[in-house]
């Protein structure tokens, strides 16, 4: 328990004692918001980094805000934003502290996200287009969910393209990612 990461029995990247928390005090959520909240708990957990990597900080810098975008995203697919993405967020800031529960787990999470200072939400085109189109996989959002969010991103993002330019980023994506998403956009291929 004092060490610096502490038992992780079942290997998830979650320590057991916050798992223990989660499943004791989350009962009321649902399966999307139960999986976005033990994806928030292993971004956590992977701030007590002493020796954090330039690779490491990429990692959580992208997962990190990946873990905001579902947040924000599943609340705007409910009926009531402000109240799910705010309790979303409390939930979050109780799972942080609870896995920073200790002076050494505190400080040295402290000194990792340091690191980030002056940084600002990088997006990457490919990036983007994969998380808005694999919500079901990246945040645990049911299929239906996680298409719907897709279909309306993809209809804001190629309002102002034109047709080869849409092709184009279509094409470099599933160069990228492949075609299992494809009956998405479909319509902007022909």
């Amino acid at each position: 328990m004092w060490s610096l990461k502490g038992p992780d029995r079942n290997k998830n990247g979650i320590r057991d004692d916050v798992e223990i928390y989660i499943n004791n005090e989350f009962k009321d959520l649902n399966e999307s918001e139960l999986i976005m909240i033990y994806n928030a708990a292993v971004i956590v957990q992977s701030s007590l980094n002493f020796r954090a990597s330039k690779d490491s900080l990429d990692t959580y810098w992208v997962d990190s805000n990946v873990i905001t975008e579902c947040f924000g995203k599943y609340s705007s697919s409910t009926e009531n934003f402000d109240e799910k993405f705010n309790l979303l967020i409390t939930l979050d800031r109780e799972v942080r502290s609870r896995t920073r529960n200790t002076l050494l787990r505190s400080n040295i999470s402290r000194m990792f996200l340091n690191n980030f200072h002056m940084w600002s939400y990088e997006r990457d085109g490919l990036r983007t287009i994969y998380l808005k189109l694999n919500m079901d996989k990246i945040c645990g959002f049911k299929k239906e969910v996680s298409d719907k969010i897709a279909v309306k991103f993809l209809r804001s993002e190629f309002k102002s393209f034109k047709k080869y330019q849409i092709y184009n980023y279509l094409k470099m994506y599933e160069d990228k990612y492949g075609k299992d998403k494809r009956y998405l956009y479909e319509r902007y291929l022909n």
